[in-house]
């Protein structure tokens, strides 16, 4: 991904974006402008974020939930709780889990 982004760049003369790190410095507390380029930053945020997504995906499949109702079940039943688990969840009939 990164070289076909960089591929793209090179074509387009797209700038590097520094997005992922101006809204974890502004949680810390600081106003980064436009101009600022926090490369540190950006990856802090980048391999933090891939790291705490990662651990909760591990998480998720030690425990037995994975597929679709890792991805949906609080989702589903936080917007709508009138959407029983088996609508949430196609894999119910036969699951091991389910």
């Amino acid at each position: 991904m990164t070289v076909g982004e960089k591929a793209e760049q090179a074509l387009t003369q797209r700038k590097d974006s520094y997005v992922p790190a101006r809204p974890l410095l502004t949680l810390l507390g600081n106003n980064p402008t436009q101009r600022d380029k926090p490369v540190l930053w950006n990856h802090l945020m980048h391999w933090g974020t891939g790291l705490l997504l990662g651990s909760l995906r591990g998480i998720w499949s030690a425990t037995g939930i994975r597929g679709g109702v890792a991805r949906s079940s609080s989702w589903t039943y936080s917007t709508n709780p009138s959407i029983r688990w088996s609508q949430a969840s196609p894999r119910t009939a036969g699951s091991q889990h389910g």
